[in-house]
């Protein structure tokens, strides 16, 4: 049956009544839809909040790391440009040898003369185990060299791989 055909076979006090009754009925439906919208609301709210709250957490700590990575880049940098500064560079020790090589030719050419000319034979040993002295220093600093390249070598290396790793 039709609802208007219904409502006309109903007296008017019955009417009211149903009418009554179906708002009665519709307020407690909405009351019930509303508390479940307003509780799903509230779960909603809280799990993004629990969200949020463990994404912030999860932030500083990758922030806390990054910074802290940064620190041991940092030092480590520092560390290694103070070992560069206290190496000798190319033209120091390039120095270095091409007036070991002159002073060691000068020696040459003294004893050269002094073999020639009548010295005594202490001078002549004397010079001699300079001249050794002298080339013993010049070996010497040549591997003092050699230990140089190899590790500034190896630090460049240790550099490299540190470096990797930290990206």
């Amino acid at each position: 049956m039709h609802p208007r055909e219904l409502v006309r076979e109903l007296k008017s006090k019955d009417l009211k009544d149903y009418v009554n009754i179906r708002h009665d009925d519709m307020q407690i439906e909405m009351d019930k839809r509303f508390q479940m919208v307003e509780r799903l609301m509230n779960e909603r709210s809280n799990t993004l909040l629990a969200r949020f709250s463990g994404i912030e957490k999860a932030t500083d700590l990758a922030m806390s790391n990054t910074n802290t990575k940064f620190d041991n880049v940092n030092n480590w940098r520092q560390a290694y440009g103070d070992q560069q500064s206290r190496l000798l560079t190319r033209s120091e020790v390039g120095a270095m040898l091409e007036a070991a090589s002159i002073a060691r030719d000068a020696l040459g050419e003294r004893i050269s003369e002094m073999e020639r000319s009548t010295v005594n034979r202490l001078e002549h040993d004397s010079l001699i185990g300079r001249i050794g002295a002298l080339e013993t220093a010049l070996a010497s600093l040549q591997g003092r060299l050699v230990a140089l390249g190899v590790i500034d070598a190896v630090v460049t290396f240790g550099a490299v791989i540190l470096a990797h790793y930290l990206h």
